[in-house]
């Protein structure tokens, strides 16, 4: 744990290529908080918490996943876009409260 801080400062990109339905994705969200670009799979609700900052592929096509790091690797230049990405909106209590507030609203707005 100690060499966390160090390991983190060597990375340019975080991947979470999950097949499990995350429910949060509090991995990918402190990531981002972090700065850091994401690439996640199409899993529960990791696509939530990309938003702009990165890419989500399919869970079970790892080719894909190949294919994207290694284009990444010839041309770097999405990352820069995808680290100045706004991720403050997606963990504030009202964009929270908000998602809720939608979920119910469906709910209500649908037929038995």
């Amino acid at each position: 744990a100690a060499d966390l801080p160090a390991l983190r400062g060597a990375a340019d990109l975080a991947v979470f290529m999950s097949r499990a339905e995350e429910t949060f994705g509090l991995a990918v969200a402190e990531a981002r908080a972090l700065g850091f670009p994401v690439v996640v799979s199409d899993r529960g609700a990791l696509p939530e918490r990309v938003g702009e900052a990165g890419a989500v592929l399919p869970a079970a096509d790892p080719a894909t996943l190949a294919h994207l790091l290694a284009a990444l690797l010839q041309d770097p230049s999405p990352l820069a876009r995808w680290s100045v990405a706004p991720h403050d909106d997606l963990l504030t209590p009202a964009a929270h409260a908000a998602r809720v507030a939608d979920v119910y609203d469906r709910a209500r707005s649908s037929p038995p």
